[in-house]
């Protein structure tokens, strides 16, 4: 069994720029298949903002 991770980011006209998609597995385990930033929307914070969404997400799901 699995549950598949996903979060997005839009801007103010709601265009998506950004991204993560993962996968967590029936071992306890989560894995981030993609990471995705708009170019123009780098050096934001918006991958850490993403990165920190899934980890909190995959410690509610008792992933380790």
């Amino acid at each position: 069994m699995f549950i598949k991770i996903n979060f997005i980011i839009k801007n103010d006209e709601g265009q998506i720029i950004g991204g993560i998609v993962g996968t967590k597995y029936f071992l306890q385990v989560a894995s981030i298949d993609l990471l995705w930033v708009d170019e123009g929307q780098r050096g934001k914070g918006l991958g850490t903002q993403l990165m920190n969404l899934f980890e909190e997400k995959a410690k509610e799901l008792n992933c380790f």
